[in-house]
């Protein structure tokens, strides 16, 4: 794997890793995912990344690009 195609794909996952986490936060009623967004730490970030089954986060996902569907499902070994 191309080193750009390895940090596309990290870039990815955290990504898809916060969205998880701002779905459950929004899901239990929380107010302002932008300063949840702020207050997330790195652990929380690596949790959902290593410990949730692809299905939850790819969860809620909006529509996308076709570049990043590839990286998507290419993440998505579940």
């Amino acid at each position: 794997m191309a080193p750009a195609t390895a940090e596309a794909l990290l870039k990815k996952l955290l990504t898809l890793s916060i969205h998880a986490l701002v779905l459950d936060a929004v899901a239990m009623r929380e107010a302002g995912t932008e300063a949840l967004v702020q207050r997330l730490r790195l652990a929380d970030i690596e949790a959902a990344a290593t410990a949730r089954p692809s299905h939850e986060l790819l969860a809620g996902l909006p529509r996308l690009s076709e570049e990043d569907q590839l990286h998507v499902d290419a993440l998505d070994i579940g």
